[in-house]
């Protein structure tokens, strides 16, 4: 629903904080945590695949397949955060491996999206 509304001007998004209850490990909450931004960077790049294979450089499509790319790709990287309630704190716990290459990816491809 962001990506559309943005396409008039205004975003309409929801953001929220995702909290696990119960006794759960340090693995699993990481596991858990790193769905959101990996989902984040899986739409970043479907977007930019669609930008490359579509070839299209000005319009309506080529603007929404840009803020589609923008848009996750800020998102997987702000998730990141190592600190609470942000989900690269739990990841980071976890797997300080995992929690930088996912950084780096996301970052990467929020840079990237400036070329489009």
């Amino acid at each position: 629903m962001a990506c559309f509304s943005i396409l008039f001007g205004f975003i309409i998004a929801a953001p929220g904080a995702v909290f696990i209850s119960g006794l759960i490990t340090k693995e699993r909450n990481g596991k858990i945590s790193i769905a959101g931004p990996v989902t984040n960077i899986i739409l970043s790049v479907i977007f930019f695949l669609l930008i490359l294979i579509s070839g299209i450089k000005t319009g309506m499509f080529a603007d929404f397949l840009s803020y589609g790319l923008k848009i996750n790709s800020l998102l997987a990287a702000f998730n990141m955060i190592p600190a609470m309630p942000f989900d690269g704190a739990k990841v980071i716990k976890w797997s300080k491996t995992i929690y930088f290459i996912t950084l780096t990816i996301a970052v990467g491809l929020f840079f990237v999206s400036f070329l489009f």
